[in-house]
Parts: structure tokens; C-alpha cells; sequence
């Protein structure tokens, strides 16, 4: 099944955008931090919005997370799993604007990842976080 229409196993492209300020679109997702509105906006995934749906079984999953037009002033930092699914979830930093979000398939389980990203301007962290989540196989 293609990855950006529903459940896949195997590597999967999503991007992220960051930018200060509340404007962006409908599809974007907005957060305050320490008094600075940002907006965020994920492409890619089982829907288009950074969430990933694999099967259960099938093999591992790797979500890679770009940062799309840092301005030399966002980069990824982390990411943190709610719930903490350990051995199930994980994830890896390969630069300032690319993340690996890894997925062993091997639960029946779903979790909400957040991409913490630095504005390096304000020294914020910006919380962006869409979902995975391991299904059955048909």
C-alpha cells in the first residue's frame, strides 16, 4: 500500500514545517511557548499529517523526519513518546533538520510522537506531534 494513503511497513518521508506567528492554513497545528505563538505543519505519513499507520508483523518502520526551511533558525533537538513504549518506539538524530522515528511493529500499539524543535532565536523548544500506530495485518 503506498504510505501516504494508508498502513505500510518499511521507510516512510515526512516533513515538517516550524515558523513563528499563528498564520499557516487550516491543516496547521498551532502551540504557544513561553509567550510565542508558533505554527506547525507536518505532509507525509498513512494521511498526510506526519501520523503512521504500519501492521503489526510485518517488519520495522522508519518514519524519516525532515525540517523543511529552518532559517537557520530551527533544528530538531528530540522527541519524546506518549506512552513510552520502550523497544517499540524510538527515536535517532542524523543532523540538525533530519530524524529517523522508529517503529519495531512488534505490538499492537499506538503512540503519539512529538518532534521537539529549537528556535534557536528565542531558545524555545517547540513541541510538534502527530501519531503512530500498529495494526493488525488483514
Amino acid at each position: 500500500m503506498n504510505p501516504s494513503s494508508g498502513p505500510s511497513n518499511g521507510p516512510v518521508h515526512v516533513k515538517l514545517t516550524v515558523r513563528e506567528g499563528k498564520g499557516g492554513g487550516t491543516d496547521w497545528e498551532h502551540v504557544r511557548v513561553n509567550g510565542t505563538d508558533y505554527a506547525y505543519h507536518y505532509t507525509g505519513g498513512s494521511k498526510e499529517h506526519g501520523n503512521h499507520v504500519a501492521y503489526k508483523g510485518r517488519g520495522k518502520t522508519t518514519l524519516h523526519v525532515e525540517l523543511l526551511d529552518p532559517h537557520d533558525r530551527y533544528e530538531i533537538r528530540g522527541c519524546t513518546f506518549k506512552p513510552e513504549i520502550p523497544d517499540e518506539f524510538w527515536f535517532t538524530r542524523t543532523d540538525a533538520t533530519n530524524a529517523l522515528v522508529h517503529d519495531a511493529c512488534n505490538l499492537l500499539a499506538s503512540t503519539e510522537y512529538t518532534i521537539l524543535v529549537l528556535d534557536t532565536k528565542l531558545d524555545n523548544i517547540v513541541p510538534c506531534h502527530p501519531m503512530m500506530k500498529n495494526i493488525p495485518p488483514p
